[in-house]
C-alpha cells in the first residue's frame, strides 16, 4: 500500500473532525482500547507495533534495549494534525505559545496559518493540501508534550478530541508540567526585596509573590511608609524552623536565575535595563515554558517523566533507537546485537537525491539528479517515487567537494518533504523519515545536569556531574574539579576539567532533551551530512527551543 493512503490532508473532511469532537460522551466507545483506536482514527494517527521484547542493546552506543513491546507512528506528527490540536486548545488564547508565527512565515518550512484574534477566536488551518503532510516544526519539547497530554486526556475522557481550553487539557496527564521548582528561601527573599518592591512594568510583585501561593505561609509582604513592598519571613519563624527552599513556579525560578545571571556573572557583556533583568538573559520569559535546573540556589525539576498508564507518549531514546536501527529477525529474536548503521535498513549512507532510471541530468561528479521535485504526495503516479536506489533515500543537506552544495529539494521551498515521501525507504520496523527531514523530540533527559560548589567570592570551584537515565534519575555521580576557565564567543563562562572537557557551557546549566534522526538543513545542533543519522549519533538540545528542523512522532503502549 502506498504511504499516501495514510497521509493527512484535504482528503479527509473537516466536518468529520468537527462531528467527532462534539459527539455525545454517552455514545462514545466505552473501553480504553477502543477509545485509543478512535483517537487514532480521528487524528489519522497510524501506529505500528515494535515487538522483539528484551532485545540486546547496540554494542556501539549502548542504546536500543527495550524490555516490552510498544507502538510508534511511522510518520512524524504533521502540520494538519498539529492544526487540529491548536483548534482545540489554543482557540481563544495561547498562553503556552503552542503556535509560532514562523509556522506561517518561514518559507523553508511554512505549513500553518492563524486567523482571528482572542475576541473572535483563532482558527488554524494548513496553508495548502501539500503542506498538510509536512512534518510540523517550530515546536519545543514542551509543545510536543502538551500535544501528548491532550491526546491522552481525550482518550481517558471517553470522547475524542475535546476538552477544556485550560491546564486540565494540556498541563497534566502524561507529563506533569505544573511541578514547582525549589529555590533557596533566603536568596529568593533577597530577590523579592530587590526586584519586586513596586508595581512595575513586568508586574513582578504579582508574578513573583502574589501568584506564588505556596510561599504565603512562610513569606509575608507589607507596604512600607514609602509605598514599597517589603518581604520577610513570617513572625515567629526562626532559622531552625525555616525550610531551606521555597516552592515556586517555573516562571519565577527562571526570573530569579535571570536576575542572578545578569547581576553576578563576571565579564558578562550583556547589559539590560532594570526592567529587563528578570525577563532576559538565560531565559526569555516571553518564549513560554522553558526547563530549568538553575544554579546552586535552584533545585532541578524534571518534567520528562512519563506517568503510569500513559495512552500516548514521546518515545524514549532506547525505543527510538530500536525502531530505527535494530536488525529484527522476522522469524524470531536474534541472538546477537546486530544493528544497522543507518535507519534505512542499510549499512550504506542514504542519498539525498533521486537517481532516475532514464538519467535525465548528470552532476559534475557523474551522479544523476532530479532538480525538479513532485511535492504532491497525493499524486501516487509520480515518477519521483519510482526510482533506482529508492530504498535508501533521505531529505538532508549535502556538502560535498564533488557536488554543488544542495538541499535534497533543490531550490524548491519548502525544503521539507511530506511524511513518507520516500515511500520505499523504511527502518526495519517500517518507519519513514528517521534519517533526515526533521529531527524528533524524545521523552528522556539523557546527558548531564550540573550542580556547583562556590568559594567565598561566589566563584564556582567544583561541579558534580550526574548522568541521567530516560526518566531523569541520576545513575552515576562523580565530583569533577574545574581546572580551566574560558569564555565563549558571547562572553559566557565555560569551565573545563584538566582533560579539556566542558563542565559548564553557561553560567547556570539547563536540562536538555534528546533529539534524534537528523534534519533537512545545514545548520543547527545536527551534524551535517550522513553523520547526523548514524547509529552512534546522540544529540541533545535545550527542551525549550523551537527550530525549523525539529518535530516529533508519537509512541503508545502495545495493544
Amino acid at each position: 500500500m502506498k504511504p499516501s493512503l495514510f497521509l493527512l490532508g484535504a482528503l479527509f473532511s473537516l466536518n468529520l473532525f468537527a462531528a467527532s469532537s462534539t459527539m455525545n460522551p454517552a455514545s462514545a466507545v466505552s473501553t480504553a482500547t477502543s477509545i485509543h483506536e478512535k483517537i487514532n482514527d480521528v487524528m489519522q494517527l497510524k501506529l505500528v507495533e515494535v515487538g522483539d521484547k528484551n532485545n540486546p542493546e547496540d554494542p556501539k552506543s549502548h542504546y536500543g534495549n527495550v524490555q516490552e513491546a510498544f507502538q510508534i507512528s511511522p510518520f512524524d506528527f504533521t502540520a494538519y494534525q498539529y492544526s487540529e490540536v491548536l483548534n482545540r486548545v489554543a482557540k481563544h488564547a495561547d498562553p503556552n505559545h503552542l503556535y509560532d508565527e514562523r509556522m506561517s512565515t518561514d518559507a523553508n518550512v511554512a505549513s500553518i496559518t492563524r486567523t482571528g484574534d482572542q475576541t473572535t477566536g483563532y482558527t488554524y488551518q494548513v496553508k495548502s493540501k501539500e503542506t498538510a503532510n509536512l512534518p510540523i516544526t517550530y515546536v519545543s519539547w514542551f509543545s510536543a508534550a502538551r500535544c501528548i497530554n491532550f491526546l491522552h486526556n481525550s482518550a481517558l475522557a471517553g470522547h475524542p478530541l475535546s476538552g477544556n481550553e485550560d491546564s486540565s487539557t494540556t498541563e497534566k496527564g502524561v507529563y506533569d508540567l505544573t511541578a514547582p521548582v525549589k529555590v533557596v528561601a533566603r536568596r529568593y527573599l533577597d530577590f523579592l526585596n530587590t526586584m519586586a518592591t513596586s508595581e512595575d512594568i513586568n508586574h513582578l510583585h504579582k508574578n513573583l509573590y502574589q501568584d506564588e501561593t505556596l510561599i504565603h505561609d512562610i513569606v509575608s509582604c507589607v507596604t512600607a511608609d514609602d509605598g514599597k513592598y517589603v518581604y520577610s519571613f513570617k513572625e515567629g519563624s526562626d532559622v531552625q524552623s525555616l525550610p531551606s527552599h521555597l516552592q515556586v513556579s517555573w516562571a519565577s525560578a527562571a526570573r530569579f536565575s535571570n536576575w542572578k545571571y545578569n547581576t553576578e556573572t563576571v565579564k558578562n557583556p550583556r547589559h539590560y535595563s532594570q526592567d529587563e533583568l528578570t525577563e532576559k538573559g538565560l531565559f526569555t520569559i516571553a518564549d513560554g515554558l522553558k526547563d530549568i535546573t538553575g544554579d546552586a540556589d535552584v533545585v532541578p525539576t524534571d518534567y520528562a517523566k512519563v506517568s503510569p498508564n500513559a495512552r500516548y507518549f514521546l518515545p524514549t531514546e532506547n525505543q527510538w533507537h530500536k525502531a530505527a536501527y535494530y536488525k529484527r529477525n522476522k522469524t524470531g529474536i536474534r541472538l546477537n546485537a546486530d544493528y544497522y548503521i543507518y535507519p534505512t535498513s542499510k549499512d550504506i549512507a542514504p542519498a539525498n537525491h533521486i537517481v532516475e532510471k532514464r538519467e535525465s541530468s548528470v552532476s559534475s561528479s557523474g551522479i544523476a539528479r532530479i532538480n525538479t521535485w513532485n511535492m504532491d504526495p497525493f499524486n501516487s503516479g509520480s515518477d519521483a517515487l519510482q526510482t533506482d536506489n529508492a530504498d535508501n533515500l533521505s531529505n538532508y543537506y549535502i556538502d560535498d567537494a564533488l557536488e554543488d552544495q544542495k538541499f535534497a529539494t533543490g531550490d524548491k521551498k519548502p525544503h521539507l518533504t511530506p511524511v513518507g515521501f520516500f515511500s520505499k525507504t523504511q527502518s526495519p520496523y517500517g518507519l519513514f523519515d528517521m534519517a533526515g527531514n526533521v529531527s524528533q523530540w524524545l521523552s528522556g533527559t539523557p546527558g548531564h545536569y550540573v550542580t556547583f560548589s562556590y568559594d567565598k567570592d561566589g566563584h564556582i570551584t567544583k561541579s558534580d556531574l550526574a548522568k541521567l537515565d530516560n526518566n531523569g534519575e541520576p545513575l552515576l555521580v562523580s565530583g569533577v574539579t574545574a581546572e580551566k576557565e574560558e569564555f565563549d564567543a558571547e562572553g559566557h563562562v565555560m569551565k573545563k576539567d584538566a582533560d579539556d572537557h566542558i563542565l559548564l557551557q553557561w553560567q547556570y546549566a539547563g536540562v536538555t532533551r534528546p533529539i534524534r534522526g537528523g534534519c533537512w538543513g545545514k545548520e543547527g545542533q545536527c551534524p551535517t551530512g550522513a553523520e547526523q543519522f548514524a547509529n552512534t549519533t546522540v544529540m541533545v538540545i535545550d527542551g525549550s527551543v523551537k527550530r525549523d528542523y525539529i518535530g516529533f512522532r508519537i509512541a503508545a503502549p502495545a495493544n
